[in-house]
């Protein structure tokens, strides 16, 4: 019997890309590791890279060393095994402004960092600074995805790693697995 896809509605995927599989990298220590990982050993996760998609919300602040890793470590990884990665970045300051998707691609070449509205932009506009201690809201609304479909469930799979006093390590990575 055919494999049925379900997409969930996330910003740059459509409901015929026949994904399994949809890895929200934060681009932090913890997520890459878990991403490298998965890159090179699929097979241990059950993952079939042609249905995986990895996602990437451009935060406008990203620190440069981080932006000369990932192009220089994690794109060739990514471009080696043929994995779509999606870079995304809100398009303004309201949820109707939408989404903007920077690249799409199974070979990039640049990480963007930066788009329309930026998270300090946000942070400006309403008047608060950086989260450092405590629960992290935006980490969690982003992995808090659970959608059904039939008999299917896609459901938020967090990485086994070191957990830290704010279980930002388990907030920033997620993985959407069915």
């Amino acid at each position: 019997m055919p494999r049925a896809a379900y997409t969930p509605a996330l910003p740059g995927l459509a409901t015929t890309d026949e994904l399994d599989t949809v890895i929200n990298w934060g681009l932090g220590a913890d997520s890459t590791a878990y991403l490298a990982r998965m890159l090179t050993d699929p097979a241990a996760y059950g993952i079939d890279l042609e249905r995986t998609a990895v996602l990437d919300m451009a935060t406008g602040s990203e620190w440069p060393e981080t932006r000369l890793l990932v192009q220089e470590f994690m794109l060739p990884l990514l471009r080696e095994h043929g994995v779509r990665f999606v870079q995304l970045a809100r398009a303004g300051h309201l949820k109707a402004d939408g989404i903007t998707v920077l690249d799409d691609s199974r070979h990039p070449e640049k990480l963007f960092t930066r788009g329309v509205w930026t998270l300090w932009d946000e942070m400006e506009s309403v008047g608060t600074v950086p989260q450092q201690a405590g629960v992290r809201k935006c980490s969690l609304l982003c992995t808090s995805l659970n959608q059904e479909d039939g008999d299917e469930e896609l459901t938020a799979e967090v990485p086994d790693t070191a957990p830290e006093q704010d279980g930002s390590a388990a907030a920033d990575s997620a993985v959407l697995v069915r």
